[in-house]
């Protein structure tokens, strides 16, 4: 019983210590670091966490249905990235991400027509192996940083990869757009303090992300939405339809405030 209260004892102390420490430092590399310490003394349990979330997760397919949607000779958007790219959470790409959010632009002044490469459980590094070439877009849309979240990938691999992408995928005239790291710290599917020690490197992920949009000029679009769980899937790790119609609309309005 003593070392139950101990433990919870020990949860409460953590999570005031990283909310003080994140309000703080939330733009330093120093706050990340006096984080991961605060997390130190539960990382027996963080290891045990990750175990039994990696084995009781459901396993959800990727999305079924054409990947090029929208109206011919419109604007070209290729939109590239992990999971949610591949529309994991709905039946049909059409429901995901890139065809809602095609959907709404196409509403708009101008003609849009996307073309959807995404890869289920992709880091950055895999996904630049995997992909092939493409005709240079207009717009690229690259949508990454969960697997890199988990995989822990080091920051400096995290941002050449990036790099290599934009080099690989777009053209001298393509406008460079990027939404940021999911805060991982609200899945449903992630227990505290798992869902801290994952909130705070995805958050160090997107913040080095930043940076490199910053200096290169291009665009991070932030989701400046709650993860609520009503629009998650049965996963709890994925959106549903409506989650991605919600994260779709945001991204749409800040594509056409960019360009028109």
């Amino acid at each position: 019983m003593l070392g139950l209260a101990w433990s919870f004892i020990k949860l409460i102390i953590t999570n005031w210590l990283i909310g003080k420490i994140y309000m703080r430092y939330s733009r330093h590399a120093l706050g990340y670091w006096l984080g991961y310490l605060a997390l130190l003394p539960l990382f027996p349990l963080i290891v045990w966490q990750g175990k039994q979330v990696k084995r009781n997760t459901v396993r959800l397919p990727e999305a079924g249905g054409e990947r090029r949607l929208g109206k011919p000779g419109g604007i070209e958007l290729l939109h590239l990235g992990e999971s949610t790219v591949a529309g994991v959470g709905v039946p049909q790409i059409a429901q995901g991400l890139t065809g809602q959010l095609i959907h709404n632009l196409n509403k708009g002044e101008a003609d849009y027509i996307a073309r959807v490469v995404g890869k289920n459980g992709a880091t950055i590094t895999e996904l630049n192996d995997w992909a092939g070439a493409f005709p240079e877009p207009d717009i690229l849309l690259i949508t990454m940083g969960v697997n890199d979240t988990t995989a822990f990938t080091p920051l400096k691999i995290w941002q050449s990869q990036l790099k290599t992408s934009i080099d690989k995928f777009s053209g001298e005239n393509t406008e460079v757009l990027f939404t940021s790291v999911p805060a991982m710290h609200q899945f449903p599917a992630l227990p505290k303090p798992l869902s801290w020690l994952l909130g705070l490197r995805a958050s160090q992920l997107n913040l080095s992300l930043m940076r490199l949009c910053e200096q290169n000029g291009w665009q991070l679009i932030e989701a400046d939405l709650p993860i609520n769980p009503e629009w998650m899937a049965v996963d709890g790790y994925h959106p549903n339809e409506q989650g991605y119609a919600q994260w779709a609309g945001l991204i749409a309005e800040k594509i056409s405030a960019r360009f028109f």
